[in-house]
């Protein structure tokens, strides 16, 4: 054993086994393999345990049994061993040697001299089922649910205990994720503060089962309201959406009712149920203004606001008031122009021109206020009817009747004059001539219609043809006014025969004279006249009178008394 090397082979020296223990002086013998088997847990097969071994020296064939046991084989040449167990359904194999090889069903160790080699094979009880139970299978939102897993072996019985199962879920919360089998049970708690059906799994090694666990929405807690859009023109319609939540901030289940009410406008509905845990609506209004939505879920209530604007302009009115007014720049008719839209709504911000042909509008114009409403004064400084206007920017016209008349007579702004003079020097006598020149101003800025003057012929006198200048004689009756014409007629508040007149219209700042003669026929005594202003066949109060003195031509005859 420690000389030169001995040649080995088929013509050579054979030896085996070859020398390897470590005593020198002992005999040389073989290594003795021990079969070892172990059985664990509450499970045991009903059939013997079956192996086959390759050794050095052959192959070797044996059972143990059923519950366990082992079998030593002495004597054997060394080299490798290869040992192998056959699988029984429901146990899980694994190996070990004392020579510090491990493997499962199959090992793999390696036999030298004067040694003892224990090969041990375990078997546990292997997991063939696993079953998931979840109690309740549904509930609300942030209860608990029991996960109970049940893992048995072949035969039906449960597993050993210690076995390792995991819990995992597609929804919510399982604690804990993982637990030992005890009795073949281990249980978990699921919950979830979100709606859904949670798919939950148990697993344990390449088993799984499941079960179904369904959460349902919590009782109402949370109402919002929305409005799109918050703003919106007359005619038009805001789409309204109720969000019904429960605590954890889940769609509530469909068909919670939800009632609305609005302080404008109208709903298209009074209750909706919800769907996704949205209640639709619609709000609508012909009249603008702020509405106040409100949304009720039992006693929960959100509000939201909608502000309806006026639509585009459509109509535009105007008023006088009064329609009539004095035509001396200083009485004043208020003009209102109204701008509504298709509902008669007032619209506020259009642009609005005034126009007048006769009087005059001050403003001529302006923006509709927040009423729909442009105001102007309108004046007039010439007696007149006619149409004014007001003119929307891209509505259109409408228009008023205006009258603007004279001043009442006795505060027209007339003044007059009365001269007299004879054509004679010294006493007017019988067959003299008189010539009277009336004089009338209009002393205010607008024009006045319908002037009368009027210059009777004084009695005692008659009338010189053909002297009247600025006037007409009229010898049989006297002249009522008619717009700016005259026309004969034997009554009115000049009431009186024989006269020269003047009918007609003064504008503003204008005079008028009027004059004519006459002859005296009377002896002696006065000749009286005064002439009369008339404003639209009232007196004007005007005072104008002259008076002159005839005397009688006389002879002074001498008396002679006798006594």
């Amino acid at each position: 054993g420690s000389g030169d090397a001995v040649f080995q082979g088929p013509n050579g020296v054979a030896y085996n086994p070859w020398l390897t223990s470590a005593d020198l002086n002992g005999p040389c013998s073989g290594t003795t393999l021990v079969i070892e088997k172990v059985v664990v847990g509450p499970i045991t097969p009903t059939t013997d345990w079956a192996f086959t071994a390759t050794v050095p020296t052959g192959t070797l064939v044996f059972t143990l049994p059923a519950a366990g046991g082992s079998i030593a084989f002495p004597g054997l040449n060394f080299g490798q061993a290869f040992i192998t167990e056959t699988a029984q359904v429901g146990f899980a194999p694994s190996s070990t040697c004392t020579s510090g090889s491990t493997g499962g069903n199959t090992i793999a160790t390696s036999l030298n001299m004067h040694d003892t080699i224990t090969c041990t094979f375990t078997n546990s009880s292997q997991p063939t089922t696993v079953t998931l139970v979840a109690v309740p299978s549904t509930t609300v939102v942030g209860a608990n649910v029991v996960l109970t897993a049940e893992v048995f072996v072949a035969d039906g019985g449960p597993v050993a205990d210690g076995i390792e199962v995991s819990f995992t879920t597609s929804l919510g919360n399982v604690s804990p994720v993982t637990g030992t089998t005890l009795g073949g049970v281990v249980t978990a708690t699921l919950s979830s503060t979100t709606a859904g059906v949670a798919t939950v799994t148990a697993t344990v090694g390449t088993l799984e089962a499941t079960a179904l666990v369904t959460f349902t929405p919590g009782a109402p807690f949370t109402v919002t309201l929305a409005a799109d859009p918050t703003t919106l023109a007359v005619g038009n319609s805001s789409a309204l959406t109720a969000t019904v939540t429960d605590q954890y901030g889940n769609a509530v289940a469909d068909g919670t009712t939800v009632s609305f009410a609005t302080t404008l406008g109208a709903l298209s509905s009074l209750t909706v149920n919800t769907s996704g845990g949205d209640a639709p609506n619609t709000l609508s209004s012909t009249t603008p203004g702020v509405a106040t939505v409100t949304a009720t879920v039992g006693t929960l209530e959100a509000t939201a606001l909608v502000t309806f604007t006026p639509g585009a302009p459509v109509t535009v009115t105007l008023t006088l008031s009064p329609a009539i007014i004095y035509a001396n720049g200083i009485s004043q008719s208020v003009a209102v122009a109204t701008v509504t839209d298709q509902y008669g709504n007032p619209v506020p911000g259009v642009a609005v021109s005034f126009f007048a042909g006769v009087g005059a509008f001050s403003p001529t114009g302006g923006t509709t206020n927040a009423s729909g409403q442009v105001s102007a004064a309108l004046t007039s400084l010439t007696p007149a009817i006619e149409n004014v206007f007001a003119v929307a920017s891209g509505v259109g016209f409408a228009s008023a009747q205006a009258t603007y008349t004279n001043p009442p007579a006795a505060g027209a702004p007339l003044s007059g004059s009365l001269d007299t003079v004879t054509q004679t020097f010294g006493v007017v006598r019988k067959g003299s001539l008189i010539t009277y020149t009336v004089t009338v101003t209009n002393t205010g800025a607008g024009q006045l219609n319908n002037v009368l003057i009027y210059a009777p012929i004084p009695s005692g006198t008659t009338y010189v043809a053909g002297s009247a200048s600025g006037g007409n004689f009229f010898g049989s009756s006297v002249l009522m006014l008619s717009g700016a014409g005259g026309v004969a007629s034997p009554m009115g508040p000049q009431a009186a025969l024989n006269a020269v007149t003047w009918a007609g219209n003064l504008p503003g700042g204008a005079s008028h004279t009027l004059s004519y003669t006459v002859k005296v026929e009377i002896l002696e005594g006065q000749v009286l006249n005064e002439p009369k202003v008339f404003v639209d066949n009232a007196d004007t109060g005007i005072n104008l009178s002259s008076t002159v003195d005839v005397e009688a031509y006389k002879l002074y005859l001498p008396i002679v008394r006798r006594p």
